[in-house]
């Protein structure tokens, strides 16, 4: 696959003044979509995604000092995880790895060969592998159906065996690696007599451990399926638990990353709503343009006006007159007098003052009713106000009745004074009263 056909991260293993060593991982991006698909569907979202190799490798932290040989190779360790339908291979050297395989074998392939040669059905066969499953390093003292059994085991082995010789070799010429032990680890360790038989055919001392034989302390209730086969997620939980100086790998990234399909997700559950605004915003560039054509069309068509009339000066301007800045200020003087003529027009239409106190004393209850002392009368455009006193409560409701329904009163309040005098009942009145004999003056 090509780069940008995958998604790229790496674990630093060494550091020098000008350089650094690292652990290069690829993983092609449609497995990691297949994987969040996966996570989708279970209801949950993860924040970081690692491979299972690296994640085992966590689980043999052991350091020593490099040993080289006489030859010049450097000492170093293989960790096999045999899994359900996977074979994890780590190297190490000085307790980090230096290099990591999967190997598409496991014991998927071993209970199909069972159950092919057996006639057997595939969870029957399943179930014999992992709980009774075995394999002779020799065929000394066993009978013929042992032999026979363990046969069928080893020849569906055979590919994964060839896969991992030719792994080391390749590594060791690379690297100038001596290896000094392989620890086989998962779900298919479970094999009797597996570490003898590996011995044998790599070459390598081998011995089968569980895969939660840690030198730290775990919360983890230990339980034959758990040492056998939850190495992978308690590695994964030390990876994204690494620290910030030396993160753990994450491979969701890019578009992967968790910000962006967070963002993928609100806008496919809002994608009929964006739609519409996209539509409308559409709809919007179009009338904006359509109008702005028009308006443009216009102007250009005053301006040839403007233009034919000017030439021929038959609008009485001067050549000086017609430029655009004697023009603005011919508009605005213009605007000016027709402003002010408005003003007048609306003044001479308007009721003079003593005209608003004559509509307010015919109001007025006659003094034979009231005793009225007015003591403050102003008018300010349509607003009236006066203060005064009255003769009792009675003249005070009458003056209220009369002055609230006088011709072109509106929003008429009358209240009692602040102040206060033996047998007068002081008042204060606001009203709105229309002087505009014209309307619709513009």
């Amino acid at each position: 696959f090509s780069q940008e056909e995958a998604v790229f991260d790496f674990r630093t293993l060494s550091v020098n003044q000008n350089s650094s060593r690292v652990l290069a991982m690829a993983v092609p991006k449609k497995y990691i979509q297949e994987l969040l698909g996966l996570c989708e569907d279970a209801g949950f979202h993860p924040d970081q995604i690692s491979l299972d190799s690296i994640a085992l490798s966590n689980l043999h932290p052991r350091e020593f000092t490099t040993i080289n040989t006489d030859d010049g190779f450097a000492i170093s360790e293989v960790f096999i995880h045999m899994g359900y339908k996977k074979t994890l291979l780590n190297v190490t050297r000085n307790g980090g790895v230096i290099a990591s395989r999967a190997i598409y074998f496991g014991g998927y392939d071993i209970a199909s060969a069972i159950s092919r040669v057996y006639e057997l059905p595939f969870l029957d066969a399943l179930r014999g592998v992992t709980e009774k499953g075995f394999v002779l390093s020799s065929s000394e003292g066993a009978d013929e159906d042992q032999v026979a059994f363990s046969q069928t085991i080893t020849d569906a082995m055979s590919i994964l065996i060839a896969d991992i010789k030719r792994t080391l070799l390749d590594l060791k010429a690379e690297s100038k690696l001596n290896y000094h032990e392989v620890t086989v680890t998962g779900g298919m360790s479970a094999l009797i007599n597996l570490g003898p038989y590996l011995s044998h055919e790599l070459g390598i001392q081998t011995n089968a451990k569980t895969s939660l034989d840690l030198p730290f302390r775990t919360e983890i209730a230990l339980s034959t399926s758990s040492e056998k086969a939850g190495g992978v997620a308690v590695g994964l939980a030390i990876e994204a638990s690494r620290k910030p100086k030396s993160p753990g790998l994450n491979l969701r990234k890019n578009e992967f990353s968790k910000q962006s399909q967070n963002l993928k997700l609100f806008f496919d559950k809002n994608k009929n709503l964006f739609r519409a605004l996209t539509a409308v915003l559409i709809s919007f560039f179009v009338y904006s343009f359509v109008k702005g054509s028009f308006v443009s069309d216009n102007l250009d068509a005053v301006d040839q006006v403007i233009s034919d009339q000017t030439k021929g000066n038959n609008i009485g301007f001067t050549k000086a007159q017609t430029k655009p800045e004697a023009m603005q200020k011919f508009v605005k003087t213009k605007k000016q007098e027709l402003e002010s003529r408005k003003e007048i027009i609306k003044l001479n239409q308007s009721s003079s003052a003593l005209d608003v106190l004559k509509i307010v004393s015919r109001a007025v209850p006659s003094k034979e009713q009231i005793k009225l002392d007015i003591s403050f009368f102003k008018i300010e455009n349509d607003h009236v106000a006066l203060e005064g006193s009255v003769g009792s409560e009675a003249e005070f409701n009458l003056l209220q009745r009369r002055l609230s329904t006088a011709p072109g009163v509106s929003g008429f309040k009358l209240g009692r004074a602040p102040k206060a005098d033996t047998g007068k009942y002081f008042f204060q009145a606001s009203m709105n009263m229309k002087r505009n004999k014209a309307r619709d003056i513009k």
